[in-house]
């Protein structure tokens, strides 16, 4: 009995402790099933509340700078269109330092002289050996061509030793070739009609001469008949003896007319056949003559012409020897720089050009073609004007409906003003159309012009032509005449002319660093907008560490990612290095293109950015009116693995408790 209780105790005991291990491990797993939730339940309110807060605060810092935005663009569009000017002045400044320098080479044209003597002596030189093969050449030719040149002459009269003999015999040889090879044309015509009267001739003969042979056998046969019938006296004897008679009478008619008629017609053929092989042959022996003499004469005068090439050369070359003593006077021409008597007629045809120009502008105002054509140009505007008016507005309402801030609104407000203006002008100047049409009407006009000593008549389209024509004439005259001024004033003191440029020159460049860094400026100020600049991503360093106005690297911030310096050019210089330190002959051209396309680019991205600012304001305010959704649930990455585990220490627990149900 005792025994039974101490088995009965120790089972409830081992029983005891396994309820107790089932209870601990149920209480774990309800643990890690409420400490999953809770975590799932911060983990979605973390991620709902901190986006919300960081847009709310985005949209706010967005719309709060867009006006801002709007405002730094075009303060980097207005710095980028100062520093094309500044390039531009730069430019011109470096181009009359250039000319002034030019005006100063007198020096370097008497070298220039010197280096033209000696290479005119060596061309003097050779011009004197060519000259003397090229007589060489040329009497040869001449000899070989006499004989060509005088049976022209003979032919034509004229005298072989005529300057132009060689040329009259060319024309004389190709009028002979001209009529040759008609001839010949004419014999290859007729040719093929004589060939076939041969052959019709010969056709004809061949017929006749079977019909004769045919005769001759049918008479021979009736005289053996006749013969064979009077031998046996039969009674047809007499008959076949006539038929025989008319027979042979027949066959000699025949034969008669073939050896006579027949015979001479194919004779005839073959005889015109002849004639014109005759003729074709003598056709291609004057042919041959022909080309032989144009041959012989063609290298005469080509020799004569290489002679008196020669000659030239040789005579040129002397010449330069001589130039060289007037280097002062070459330089003058080559500075644009006339004499007296040039300086006048240049100024006289300046004058001339302008009356003609003016006579005839007078004329054409009185003809209303004036008036009609302002009209069109007037026209043509208002309706331009009207056009970007309405574009404007459009534009200027979607911003507003976009963003209804007070600058939006003004900006609409002076869009529809502008378009009211538009509209009235467009009323007051009319269609494009009617004004075209009356100006078609007015050139279709006929008008008297005074054309100096005589009147013609001529509609008005034609005097605006003559119009045109004359003004520009006269402002190439009067362009040329005033360039021809300024270097005579310029030359009395080339030096004074040269200090000025360069003056100019190093104005022109601080004034083109001023407005690279005035550029630079706002566009630093641009990016400071910039939703997450800060000390982390700033205007004066980059990724590879170098600012705007280093030019090691050519990199700047404003660019992230193409690193490239708006105010560096193709050759790294920078913005903030003088340009009025560099020599007076130095060239920008190609740094500042490289500058202009670099601003260029940079302005576009500054607008596209400003552009990119407004739709991101947009959009947050967007997000903002709902931010009080629930974001998607992320969780956290443990919580599948503690639900595993207490679903199966749960259910550890409820089989012990069933096996505890046993006992």
């Amino acid at each position: 009995m005792e025994n039974r209780n101490n088995a009965l105790h120790y089972k409830m005991y081992k029983s005891g402790k396994s309820i107790v291990y089932a209870g601990l491990a149920t209480t774990a797993a309800v643990a890690g099933l409420a400490l999953a939730n809770a975590n799932n339940t911060a983990s979605a309110a973390t991620v709902n509340d901190q986006p919300t807060v960081e847009v709310a605060n985005t949209s706010a810092a967005k719309t709060g700078n867009s006006d801002q935005i709007q405002s730094a663009t075009a303060a980097v569009s207005a710095a980028s269109d100062n520093v094309v000017k500044a390039q531009q002045a730069v430019s011109d400044a470096q181009a009359a330092v250039n000319s002034a320098n030019n005006l100063n080479s007198d020096v370097a044209a008497v070298n220039k002289a010197q280096t033209a003597y000696s290479d005119a002596l060596a061309k003097r030189a050779a011009a004197n050996k060519n000259s003397v093969d090229a007589q060489s050449d040329f009497d040869q030719a001449s000899a070989n061509a006499e004989g060509a040149i005088t049976t022209a002459a003979n032919a034509q009269g004229f005298a072989a030793n005529d300057q132009k003999a060689a040329n009259k015999a060319v024309a004389y040889w190709n009028a002979i070739s001209a009529e040759t090879t008609s001839a010949q044309a004419s014999v290859a015509a007729a040719k093929p009609q004589y060939d076939q009267k041969v052959s019709d001739a010969q056709e004809n003969y061949n017929v006749q001469s079977a019909y004769v042979a045919d005769l001759a056998t049918q008479t021979n046969n009736l005289k053996s008949a006749a013969s064979t019938a009077a031998a046996n006296n039969a009674s047809n004897a007499d008959r076949l003896a006539t038929a025989a008679a008319n027979m042979e009478k027949k066959f000699n008619s025949a034969a008669y007319a073939l050896n006579t008629d027949y015979a001479y017609k194919l004779n005839s053929a073959k005889a015109d056949v002849q004639y014109f092989k005759n003729l074709e042959e003598k056709n291609t022996n004057t042919m041959n003559a022909v080309k032989d003499a144009l041959t012989k004469i063609s290298a005469f005068l080509t020799a004569k012409a290489a002679n008196e090439n020669a000659y030239q050369a040789s005579v040129a070359a002397q010449a330069a020897v001589s130039q060289t003593e007037k280097a002062y006077l070459a330089a003058m021409d080559a500075h644009n720089l006339p004499n007296d008597k040039q300086l006048e007629k240049i100024e006289t045809q300046a004058a001339t050009d302008a009356n003609w120009a003016k006579s005839y502008q007078h004329q054409l105002d009185a003809t209303g073609y004036s008036a009609a054509s302002d009209a069109v140009v007037n026209a043509t505007s208002a309706q331009a004007a009207l056009t970007s008016a309405n574009a404007a507005v459009s534009e200027a309402q979607a911003n507003y409906n976009a963003n209804k801030t007070s600058a939006n609104g003004a900006a609409l407000a002076s869009a529809q003003a502008v378009q009211a203006s538009a509209e009235a002008d467009a009323l007051v100047y009319g269609t494009v159309k009617d004004a075209q049409d009356n100006l078609k009407n007015v050139l279709k006009q006929t008008v008297s012009v005074n054309e100096g000593t005589q009147t013609v008549q001529m509609p008005v389209s034609d005097l605006v032509a003559i119009v045109n024509q004359w003004n520009t004439k006269s402002a190439a005259s009067t362009k040329k005449l005033n360039d021809v001024k300024a270097n005579l004033a310029a030359v009395k003191d080339v030096q004074a002319a040269v200090d000025a440029a360069n003056a100019k020159l190093a104005t022109a460049n601080a004034n083109l660093t001023s407005a690279k860094q005035a550029y630079q400026d706002a566009l630093d100020a641009l990016n400071a907008l910039k939703p997450g600049s800060g000390s982390d991503s700033s205007a004066s360093s980059d990724s590879q560490g170098s600012s705007a106005s280093s030019d090691s690297q050519g990199s700047s911030a404003s660019s992230d990612s193409q690193g490239s310096n708006a105010s560096s050019d193709s050759n790294a210089s920078n913005a903030t290095t003088s340009d009025a330190a560099k020599p007076a002959g130095s060239a920008n051209g190609g740094s500042q293109q490289a500058a202009a396309a670099t601003l260029s680019g940079n302005k576009a991205a500054a607008v596209a950015f400003a552009a990119k600012g407004n739709a991101a304001a947009s959009a947050s305010r967007e997000a903002s009116q709902s931010d009080s959704k629930a974001l998607p649930q992320t969780g956290n990455e443990n919580t599948a693995a503690v639900v595993a585990l207490g679903a199966v220490s749960a259910m550890f627990g409820l089989g012990l408790a069933a096996k505890k149900r046993e006992f």
